[in-house]
């Protein structure tokens, strides 16, 4: 890959606000808009033209993708119809360029890979057709999301990018034995995730949801949706990978009780995440 350069504007000052973010020399705009300041999108006027956006939670466990001709009257009934979301991501053409037809196929590719990258939950139902595009024309959608990608990633959610385990190292794995935990891991540049088919804990300690509820409420969730229970109801095996922020929030989700995850996450030889990485 080669360098790149981001800019990332700040309309009001507020890092937690609406973000703007363009690649140098590139075409393409990506605004980043948090749920509570939809209103102070209205007098952007890229977002009246066609685009493809992502609706996401705020830690990219759920996301919606979608493409419209005016993305503040599309938002309005998502606002309404959608609980989970917290922020908007929406991708222009800096020279409005894009048109119906483009932003269809965008559609289609970006919920396409998305489910291919198993990063997050798409709840997209299914994947749209791909409408035909002049091969030229079509050419030119591809690297415009190229670069979506590369928008997307820096601006914090990697939605579309695979975790290739089958190219990683064995030294590269960390395993956690615990009780009925036995799961297996990777950690990189995009987080801490845990692989599918690892045996995670049933149970939660009190502990956990003495001071910790919300932890497990997302943990019910997530398993809910990414694993199935054993025939010896009292553990479940992943059925996908499932990407967190830190090694301790994986850790508390394999276990049910908040650990240490730099002391129990353990690589083939038996040394700790604090041994090898610290």
């Amino acid at each position: 890959m080669s360098p790149k350069l981001i800019s990332i504007f700040l309309p009001d000052g507020n890092p937690n606000a609406l973000k703007i973010a363009e690649i140098s020399n590139r075409n393409i705009r990506a605004l980043l808009i948090p749920r509570p300041k939809l209103t102070d999108a209205i007098a952007r006027v890229e977002l009246n033209q066609p685009a493809l956006y992502v609706l996401t939670d705020r830690d990219a466990s759920e996301i919606y993708i979608g493409e419209c001709e005016n993305f503040l009257h599309r938002v309005k009934s998502h606002d309404q119809k959608k609980d989970f979301w917290d922020v908007a991501l929406v991708f222009v053409a800096k020279d409005s360029s894009l048109e119906k037809g483009d932003v269809k196929y965008l559609e289609s590719l970006a919920v396409e890979i998305a489910k291919d990258a198993e990063r997050t939950k798409v709840t997209n139902l299914t994947v749209p057709a791909r409408n035909n595009l002049h091969e030229f024309k079509a050419q030119t959608i591809l690297e415009f999301f190229d670069d979506l990608k590369l928008l997307i990633s820096a601006l914090g959610y990697p939605v579309f990018d695979k975790i290739k385990i089958e190219e990683k190292n064995e030294s590269e794995f960390w395993y956690c034995d615990r009780r009925l935990t036995k799961a297996k891991a990777i950690y990189d540049e995009n987080g801490f995730t845990v692989i599918k088919g690892s045996i995670i804990d049933a149970t939660v300690q009190p502990s956990l949801l003495k001071y910790y509820p919300y932890a497990v409420k997302e943990r019910e969730e997530l398993i809910s949706q990414k694993a199935s229970l054993n025939h010896d109801k009292v553990s479940y095996t992943l059925k996908e990978n499932i990407t967190f922020s830190s090694a301790n929030k994986a850790g508390g989700f394999v276990v049910g009780a908040n650990i240490n995850a730099w002391t129990n996450w353990k690589n083939k030889a038996g040394k700790t995440m604090d041994e090898v990485l610290r």
